[in-house]
């Protein structure tokens, strides 16, 4: 009688469980393709982001929107004007845009303030 027989061929698509506690899956594993490294792709978006010549208008900008909020609010954390002072895609981060421009501002590496010189 076919109600006894519990092997049906329905189940082919469920996992199989071995006596160990590992499944065996249905189909034949397939291999993941190989990925590139992250530094290439990383790199691709970098030069994608950053604009084609005429950044130093967009610096200049930048510049006068940091100073001009220093200015408003005094010493500042570098977190809090991070959050507040928005950055263009491809400009410098700012620590680096700051340390590059030590004449205009000045950075304690202690406290992580930041503030204009006069």
């Amino acid at each position: 009688d076919d109600d006894d027989d519990e092997d049906d061929d329905d189940d082919d698509d469920m996992p199989q469980f071995t006596p160990g506690g590992k499944r065996k899956s249905a189909g034949t594993p397939t291999a993941a393709p190989a990925s590139q490294p992250k530094k290439a792709k990383t790199a691709e978006k970098a030069e994608a982001a950053t604009p084609r010549g005429g950044n130093d208008g967009v610096l200049a900008e930048y510049e006068k929107t940091l100073s001009k909020f220093l200015k408003a609010n005094g010493p500042t954390k570098m977190a809090v004007i991070g959050s507040q002072v928005k950055r263009a895609p491809g400009l410098p981060k700012l620590k680096k845009f700051v340390s590059d421009r030590p004449e205009t501002y000045q950075l304690d590496e202690v406290t992580g303030l930041l503030t204009l010189k006069n």
